[in-house]
């Protein structure tokens, strides 16, 4: 017998990021919603980095195309819309 494997272990919730990602003209790729989270922990782009084994330059052309899907121009506002689309 199969177990219920509905609940991910990943921190993003797959059915909120389906959802969020209806009402975004160009949805977030799975990193960037990863990136997103780690943001709204309160992480740098260099702890950023290194837990996701990437450079410090990928970590920011992820967040810069995350502004620009989200319509935002800071970090601040990335975690609020982020929050607000059920995001994090």
């Amino acid at each position: 017998e199969h177990e219920n494997v509905s609940q991910s272990t990943s921190p993003i919730n797959l059915e909120s990021m389906w959802l969020a990602n209806q009402v975004l003209t160009v949805p977030l790729t799975e990193r960037e919603h990863e990136i997103l989270a780690l943001i709204a922990q309160g992480l740098s782009n260099q702890q950023i980095a290194e837990q996701l084994f990437i450079a410090v330059s990928t970590v920011k052309r992820h967040i810069n195309n995350c502004y620009g899907k989200l319509s935002v121009t800071s970090r601040s506002q990335a975690i609020l819309k982020a929050q607000q689309l059920q995001l994090v």
